[in-house]
């Protein structure tokens, strides 16, 4: 029993050691990423424009924002959340006299610490905490959310919100409690606000209850539905009272459709495809609103026209998006692997998608209790490959659940390797 105990005591202090060590490396990662970047400016693009917002939602208490080049956008072309957090941050920085963008890095790194917790916690509920730390050591040392906290951007917030509401999603289809259901949807709804993306939630939710044969599953769908629509309400509301009718949380969705689904351009956003939506749109309509539903019309007749008229272009195109979506995020001042003198940061990217493939296999066929973890990277990979995507940077919101998968996969690989190894 004393031995026994004395081993149980012996792990838990490699484990402790081995967490310790792999945090201190994410943290002692993020200064040298802040510092390789230099301080906040430069602005440019989105993180110009999110700063903006803030700043004006601050001194003026008017959410409006810039446009990004979109017709007349300017009351809902942005989500609040990210914005919200900036003039937390803004505020509270200023405070206690430093510069209002100086908690913006700390802040990010802080989110994507949660992020590794909640990688963790997502192991142990599910029972399989070797997984649970596996994919939060994997997540903890992927530098481009190193580099991602170094920007104005809302990658960190997102994947944070994201991963807690798998976190509690897994919870609930483990315990059969909907209580969970409603911590999640919370999570997600928070994480709809900050990046539009995640607003079908609730259906990607409805199809694995209904796959999983959940019991309940009628009130777990009802309970996360409620508690989704709670959190993004509030917006719904605020854009009612801004053009006098229901409309949806922004103005970009038919934009990113359409530039998404525009064969000739490959699905990607051009200074000409500005120029031509100009006057596609002009006198055409009174507010963003009614210019994005006319883009939304535009972006569906090009896609039955290519499904119907070129339909291997198109399929290539959704499979070149699918491809984009997941290349290496490079993002500004990240800093090489640590172990690039051995392998390059794309092949490290390419290992954790490999593993995590494999990952999904296992989980599928053997492990179907880690298998919720895939429901909110599948539902997201969906959402970009049939509207816009970006290259990499929309992958870091499925790194965490990536991880998982990988950790599975090397979990039930490496004791059949090293069992056959001895054996042999």
């Amino acid at each position: 029993m004393k031995i026994e105990r004395s081993k149980n005591i012996g792990k838990s202090a490699a484990f402790a050691a081995a967490a310790a060590v792999i945090l201190g490396i994410c943290i002692w990662g993020h200064v040298r990423v802040f510092r390789a970047a230099g301080p906040l400016p430069p602005w440019r693009g989105d993180a110009l424009e999110y700063h903006q917002i803030a700043v004006r939602w601050r001194s003026e208490g008017r959410y409006m924002s810039g446009g990004q080049g979109v017709p007349r956008a300017r009351y809902a072309v942005r989500v609040p959340g990210f914005p919200a957090m900036l003039v937390v941050l803004h505020t509270a920085a200023e405070r206690v006299g430093l510069h209002r963008t100086a908690l913006v890095r700390p802040a990010n790194m802080a989110l994507n610490l949660g992020t590794v917790g909640a990688t963790f916690a997502t192991g142990c509920v599910i029972g399989m905490p070797v997984v649970g730390a596996i994919g939060a050591g994997l997540t903890a040392l992927y530098t481009p959310l190193w580099g991602a906290a170094a920007e104005n951007m809302p990658e960190c917030l997102f994947t944070f919100l994201v991963s807690v509401g798998v976190l509690f999603m897994a919870a609930a289809f483990k315990t059969g409690r909907s209580r969970f259901q409603a911590i999640s949807g919370l999570s997600l709804g928070a994480a709809t606000l900050v990046r539009a993306t995640t607003q079908f939630m609730p259906l990607a939710l409805l199809v694995a209850l209904l796959a999983a044969r959940q019991r309940r599953w009628k009130a777990h769908f009802v309970v996360f539905a409620l508690a989704f629509l709670a959190a993004i309400s509030p917006w719904l509301v605020r854009n009612y009272r801004i053009f006098h009718r229901p409309v949806g949380l922004t103005s970009v969705g038919g934009l990113n459709t359409f530039l998404g689904n525009y064969l000739p351009f490959r699905g990607l956003a051009r200074k000409a495809t500005y120029q031509m939506l100009v006057p596609r749109i002009a006198g055409r309509s009174r507010d963003e609103m009614q210019a994005d539903r006319l883009l939304y019309r535009a972006a569906i007749r090009n896609i039955a026209r290519y499904a119907s008229r070129r339909p291997l272009a198109y399929a290539g195109l959704l499979w070149e998006k699918h491809m984009r979506l997941w290349e290496l995020y490079r993002a500004s001042g990240a800093l090489p692997w640590p172990l690039s003198r051995f392998l390059s940061s794309m092949e490290i990217h390419r290992g954790l998608l490999l593993l995590a493939m494999i990952g999904l296999v296992v989980a599928l066929l053997c492990e179907r209790r880690l298998w919720v973890v895939a429901v909110a990277p599948a539902y997201l990979n969906v959402v970009h490959v049939l509207t816009y995507t970006e290259p990499g940077r929309y992958n870091l919101a499925m790194i965490p659940q990536v991880a998982l998968l990988a950790g599975l996969a090397l979990s039930y690989l490496l004791p059949r390797i090293g069992g056959k190894a001895g054996g042999g």
